[in-house]
């Protein structure tokens, strides 16, 4: 039978060159076995290249985090109750970004909201109740810090705490 564009193999069949299925294992040469027995070897010329992790995040981004969260915890316990409820009998667990966390609306007091996580999921679930509300900016202010004294105040902590 002739198979048009078939070549015949020229190499073994794989399962003849497995010890555990029988077959014969093919020759290595004893100075291929030192090559890969240690990572400081190099293979086949080249040195081993070390993979570097990518950070999570950033330095920059991480001491700033850091900042974040002592004041954080002196809002969450100056604003122990859901700010979304009206009864406020809700204890607040986290804390809602009215306008965003970009720059310096991260740190900047004025914007934040305590809440619940139920009304965290609402807020972000009714968008348009929410800016009627009040717990939302307007669209086209979201990530967008007013040009105001306070802001260029945050600016220049967030040098500093970068440093």
């Amino acid at each position: 039978m002739s198979l048009k564009g078939y070549h015949r193999k020229t190499k073994p069949a794989l399962w003849t060159t497995v010890p555990a299925l029988g077959g014969k294992s093919p020759p290595v040469s004893s100075s291929f076995k030192s090559k890969f027995n240690h990572a400081s070897d190099q293979k086949f010329g080249k040195p081993f290249k070390v993979v570097r992790r990518i950070r999570p995040r950033s330095r920059r981004m991480t001491k700033l985090m850091a900042y974040y969260n002592e004041i954080k915890a002196i809002f969450m316990a100056a604003h122990p109750t859901c700010e979304v409820h009206d009864a406020h009998t809700h204890p607040a667990t986290q804390v809602h970004h009215s306008r965003g966390r970009a720059g310096t609306l991260l740190l900047d007091v004025r914007y934040w909201k305590a809440v619940c996580s139920g009304a965290h999921e609402w807020i972000g679930a009714q968008p348009q109740d929410a800016r009627r509300t009040g717990f939302l900016c307007a669209k086209g202010d979201w990530n967008r810090a007013p040009q105001d004294a306070d802001t260029r105040k945050l600016r220049e902590l967030i040098k500093e705490i970068i440093k």
